[in-house]
């Protein structure tokens, strides 16, 4: 059986997180929201609704597997990926299944993590975001 190893697919934003300042996370009732300063010294802000879980961690190597092999490839305003084969997405499942069953609380099934979620990946200065939500 193959091994299903996770790897990183670009989602082009015309926004440029700034190459050096890290981004600050934010909860309130209207989700979660990833703010940064951008490139030209404005502010971003990514907003996340129905968002199952969110890791911040510091390094500037990409934890993922990412298709293009050459630093050449890389273009501004790729920092914001959707991680495929996510096995972080498995581990949510698997418990909210375990312990949360039928009584979940979004749809009323867990089985929809497996189908309207997605693992998101945020490059920023010797530090990433990763969030999973309800697309």
């Amino acid at each position: 059986m193959a091994e299903h190893i996770p790897y990183i697919q670009v989602i082009k934003v015309p926004i440029i997180a700034d190459l050096v300042l890290s981004p600050a996370v934010l909860y309130d009732e209207n989700g979660t929201s990833i703010c940064f300063e951008t490139e030209d010294e404005q502010f971003g802000r990514i907003t996340i609704q129905k968002m199952d879980g969110i890791k911040i961690c510091r390094g500037e190597i990409p934890p993922y597997q990412d298709p293009r092999k050459n630093w050449e490839d890389f273009e501004p305003g790729t920092w914001i990926y959707r991680v495929e084969n996510s096995r972080w997405l498995m581990e949510r499942y698997q418990y909210e299944k375990k312990y949360y069953g039928q009584s979940y609380d979004w749809g009323n099934s867990v089985e929809e993590m497996l189908t309207d979620y997605t693992h998101y990946y945020f490059s920023f200065h010797d530090e990433f975001a990763c969030t999973q939500s309800a697309d």
